[in-house]
This record gives structure tokens, C-alpha cells and sequence, in this order.
């Protein structure tokens, strides 16, 4: 076998591209730079809504505090509170390792170590991976055992407790008593 020879004139017409192509790549990483820089402070600069939060931020927060056993209950008397929880708890008969506060505590000591992860000099895309797997993982996990604690919940409210559950509900939601504004639709997240 031969080596290819690179003093034939075929590879001294190739550096010169090479070297045209080098200022066009210069030329779009710092066009997308600047962009990307534009775009940030653009979106820095839009109104947020009184809470501090983005507008569309505080509508998911508000959709999954609604999921909350103890803000559902906190219309009823401490003691009718205490024994629906304390029953609906009982009914679950989960193990430890999947009991809501412990998977709780999981989950936050998995988003301190993204947050760990993505501090350091070099990012382990491989261990980020994981523990982002983890943390869908606790997520679901999280989900479905507050539906069923939901469900147990609801299975011991009378009519009335209900009622004034959902009242309480409706009464801590920022805007639910007065109507809304129908808006044009808008281009981007709200």
C-alpha cells in the first residue's frame, strides 16, 4: 500500500477552502451568539405576572397545587382533617421507600445533584442522564400516589365536605372570582 503524497497540487488547492471556510464558520457561530443573546434579553424584559413567576409558570403551579390532600381539606375542622388523612394514608399501605414524604426527600436531593452536576468544569452527560432518569422516575412515581391518596380522600367527604372542599379550592385560586377575558391568541408561551 502507498501513502497518499500531500505535496500533490490536489491537497494544496483544499487548504486554501478550508481556510475561506474558517471565517464563514466564525462569521455564523457569532451571528447565532448574538441572537441567542438578543432572544435572552427579549425575553428577559417581558411583563411577569404579580407573583414574580412567568404567567405560563404560575398556571402549572396552580394546576398541581389543586392535587394537594391537606389545601383540598383545609375547609374542615382539624380533627375531621386529622382522621380523612390519617385513613386515607392507612388505605394506601404503601412500603416506606414509597411513601410520599420519603420520595419527596429523593426527589429534592436528586435536583440538588443536577444542580451539582451542572456547576462543575466538566458536565457527566452520562450521570445527568441518570439522575434525570431518576427524577422522571420519582415524578411518576409521586403522581400516582398522590391520585390514589386524591381518591381515598374523596371516598370519605360527605356531599357537603365535599362541596366545601371544592369551594375552599376555588376560593385560593388567584382570578376565580371574578370572569375571564377571552384574549387573542398569542404567538410564544404566555
Amino acid at each position: 500500500m502507498s501513502t497518499p503524497d500531500n505535496s500533490t497540487p490536489d491537497n494544496k488547492q483544499a487548504t486554501p477552502a478550508r481556510s475561506k471556510l474558517s471565517p464563514l464558520l466564525v462569521l455564523i457561530l457569532l451571528s447565532v451568539s448574538v441572537n441567542g443573546l438578543l432572544l435572552g434579553l427579549l425575553l428577559a424584559s417581558r411583563p411577569h405576572s404579580p407573583s414574580g413567576l412567568p404567567q405560563h409558570t404560575r398556571q402549572i403551579s396552580i394546576r398541581t397545587d389543586t392535587a394537594d390532600p391537606r389545601r383540598l381539606l383545609r375547609g374542615l375542622p382539624p380533627a375531621r382533617r386529622q382522621q380523612i388523612l390519617h385513613k386515607a394514608f392507612q388505605t394506601l399501605d404503601l412500603p416506606k421507600s414509597e411513601q410520599p414524604r420519603v420520595l419527596f426527600a429523593r426527589l429534592h436531593k436528586a435536583k440538588r445533584k443536577v444542580h451539582r452536576l451542572l456547576k462543575a468544569d466538566k458536565i457527566d452527560i452520562d450521570q445527568l442522564k441518570q439522575v434525570q432518569s431518576e427524577i422522571r422516575a420519582l415524578n411518576g412515581k409521586l403522581a400516582k400516589t398522590g391520585d390514589a391518596l386524591m381518591l381515598a380522600v374523596f371516598e370519605q367527604l360527605t356531599p357537603e365536605e365535599r362541596a366545601q372542599a371544592l369551594k375552599s379550592l376555588r376560593k385560593g385560586r388567584p382570578g376565580a372570582n371574578r370572569q375571564r377575558r377571552i384574549r387573542p391568541p398569542q404567538d410564544g408561551p404566555q
